[in-house]
C-alpha cells in the first residue's frame, strides 16, 4: 500500500533545494518585525500593554533586528494615527519614546473635531428648523437624525477626505524627517 504523505512532508519535498536570496531573507524579516510591531502598537493602543511594555518590547526588537526593527517600529507608530480614534494615548507614546514633535497633527485632529462638531451642530438646527415648520414639532424633546441626513452624510465625506490628506502629508513628513534625524 502506498504511503499517505502530509501536505508538509509534500511542500518539504518539493522545496529541499531552494533557498531564498539575500533580498527575500530581507523581506521576509521586515515583514516579520512590521507584524510583531503591529500587534504590539495594537495591544497598547486597546490598553493590554502598558507603555513600559511596549518601550521595552521595541528597544528588545532592535537589540534583535538592528536599525531596520526602529526603523520600521517609528513608520508604524506613526501610520498608526488615526482621524477617529482617540490620539491621546498613540501621541502620549510618539512623544514620548520616539520624541517626536506633534504639534502640527495634534492642530490638525483638533480643527477636525471640531469641524465634524460644528457641521453636526449646523446640521441639527436645520433640521429642528424643518420639523418644526413641516410637520409642527418642537421642543427639547426632538432630536433629528443626522446620521440620516444625506447633505450631512457627503459634508462628513468631504471633511474627512480634506483632513485625512492633510494628515497623511504629516504622516509622511514625520516619518521623513524622523528619519533624517537619525541619519
Amino acid at each position: 500500500m502506498a504511503e499517505i504523505k502530509s501536505t508538509l512532508d509534500l511542500v518539504m519535498e518539493k522545496t529541499r533545494g531552494i533557498t531564498l536570496s539575500q533580498k527575500d531573507r530581507e523581506e521576509q524579516k521586515n515583514r516579520e518585525i512590521k507584524l510583531k510591531v503591529e500587534g504590539l502598537l495594537k495591544k497598547f493602543q486597546n490598553r493590554e500593554l502598558r507603555k513600559d511594555q511596549v518601550e521595552e518590547n521595541f528597544n528588545a526588537l532592535k537589540k534583535n533586528y538592528g536599525e531596520t526593527a526602529q526603523r520600521l517600529a517609528l513608520s508604524e507608530s506613526i501610520k498608526r494615527i488615526n482621524l477617529d480614534e482617540n490620539f491621546n494615548l498613540l501621541g502620549d507614546f510618539l512623544e514620548g519614546f520616539w520624541g517626536l514633535e506633534l504639534g502640527r497633527v495634534k492642530f490638525l485632529l483638533k480643527n477636525y473635531h471640531e469641524s465634524l462638531q460644528n457641521l453636526t451642530q449646523e446640521t441639527i438646527a436645520r433640521l429642528k428648523e424643518v420639523l418644526e415648520k413641516k410637520h409642527f414639532l418642537s421642543g427639547s424633546a426632538v432630536l433629528p437624525n443626522v446620521e440620516g441626513d444625506n447633505a450631512w452624510q457627503a459634508a462628513v465625506k468631504e471633511i474627512k477626505d480634506r483632513y485625512y490628506m492633510q494628515l497623511s502629508e504629516e504622516k509622511e513628513r514625520l516619518i521623513k524627517n524622523s528619519f533624517t534625524a537619525q541619519d
